[in-house]
């Protein structure tokens, strides 16, 4: 009986949609959705929504209901969000078959919608609606850290220039990149400047030769050297076994402005950081006066 009751209660079960603004994100994160003081829509629609919560069962409705709110500040994120709730605890709205409201908050796990450029999105080219498929975005739980970025515009839509103050694209170290979703830059051009896109995808790749020594004190290592014999300095006893031999592409690897220098913990973060960014799998790393720089491999799956 227990069981058929559970079996029951999660088939009354459904997910509902509900439609918001970047701004409302940290406060549904931390009490909840919570009844309307203030609607966002005019007129008797206005009045109506005072003390409600509005949801719809329908995402593509959601997206409808987002897309009016959303036209004052049309470059900002877009957030829809999803969550899981007893149909039998919504009142059905008399106007709407696909909509219901609340009259208390509603503080639950919600899910967020996130879609960026693998997202088929219909754009109407007489206003700013998008129009996202669902089955093409992602659901992400939405949490604080979440709510910030969005706030802070980390998510918000690109525009169609370069923008310098953004920073430089790590891959080219010149070619301006904006920020998307979620930190993941956003190249916004084919750079000619740009190994990785200029690249013909029917031309092997460069390939570079690189070594590692081997001993029982650089166990995990991840650094390499394109000489044999630098790399020997670091092997148990000098012999030719302790040599590990390896190759990786020229593109995969990237060389910043300044090479950080093997011995600062802090530069070497720092290109990690931007080789990530540019979608890199290693960097060059400065070893110091009459020593060849080594590379540091994020990304052993690249080697070959």
């Amino acid at each position: 009986m227990i069981k058929l009751k559970s079996i029951l209660l999660e088939a009354s079960h459904e997910y509902f949609y509900h439609a918001t603004i970047p701004d409302a994100l940290p406060n549904i994160v931390k009490h909840g959705l919570l009844p309307s003081k203030n609607p966002n829509w005019g007129g008797a629609l206005g009045v109506q929504s005072i003390g409600k919560i509005f949801v719809t069962n329908k995402f593509k409705r959601a997206n409808y209901y987002g897309n009016v709110v959303w036209r004052n500040n049309p470059k900002r994120y877009r957030p829809i969000l999803r969550f899981k709730y007893n149909k039998l605890g919504l009142i059905p709205d008399k106007h709407s078959p696909d909509d219901f409201y609340v009259n208390s908050p509603l503080k639950i796990t919600f899910e967020i919608f996130v879609y960026g450029d693998e997202t088929k999105i219909d754009r109407n080219k007489f206003d700013d609606d998008m129009r996202f498929h669902e089955e093409t975005g992602d659901w992400r739980v939405l949490t604080k850290d979440i709510a910030d970025s969005i706030v802070t515009g980390e998510w918000d839509e690109p525009t169609s220039e370069l923008n310098e103050s953004v920073g430089d694209c790590p891959r080219c170290l010149g070619w301006g990149y904006l920020w998307l979703r979620a930190g993941v830059p956003n190249l916004t051009q084919k750079c000619p400047r740009c190994k990785g896109s200029t690249q013909d995808p029917k031309t092997p790749p460069k390939m570079l030769t690189v070594y590692q020594g081997q001993s029982v004190h650089n166990k995990g290592s991840q650094c390499y050297s394109p000489s044999k014999e630098f790399a020997r300095n670091f092997t148990q006893s000098g012999l030719d076994k302790e040599i590990k031999k390896v190759k990786i592409a020229d593109e995969d690897v990237y060389r910043s402005k300044t090479l950080p220098s093997g011995t600062n913990d802090d530069q070497l973060k720092k290109a990690e950081e931007e080789a990530k960014l540019g979608r890199f799998k290693a960097f060059w790393v400065d070893e110091g006066q009459n020593n060849p720089p080594s590379i540091y491999v994020v990304d052993k799956a690249t080697l070959k």
